[in-house]
């Protein structure tokens, strides 16, 4: 009777601990430039021009899918391209 009793206890215990859920990521993509970026700047999708971060490995969020990115050194325009950006991922832009 008392293992029985240690045995429904055990178990309720248990029953109540166990949790399930989803975990959903943000739905975020990210650009890291690689290269030279001295004198840089960047403009994506026609926003606001801006420049790098001199921290090595600087990630820059953006949403996933299609962008235009456009780089310039000294008002000199270097890289101008389409981007296709996958969810969750990371794409290298190397800086000439």
């Amino acid at each position: 009777m008392k293992t029985t009793i240690i045995s429904i206890v055990f178990l309720l215990f248990v029953g109540c601990a166990y949790n399930t859920g989803t975990v959903q990521r943000a739905e975020n993509s990210y650009l890291q430039f690689l290269g030279n970026t001295e004198g840089i700047s960047v403009i994506i999708d026609e926003n606001d021009a801006f420049g790098l971060s001199t921290a090595k490995d600087a990630l820059y969020q953006l949403n996933h899918g299609k962008h235009t990115l456009k780089i310039y050194r000294n008002n000199n325009l270097i890289i101008d391209r389409v981007i296709f950006l996958e969810d969750h991922g990371t794409m290298e832009i190397i800086i000439p």
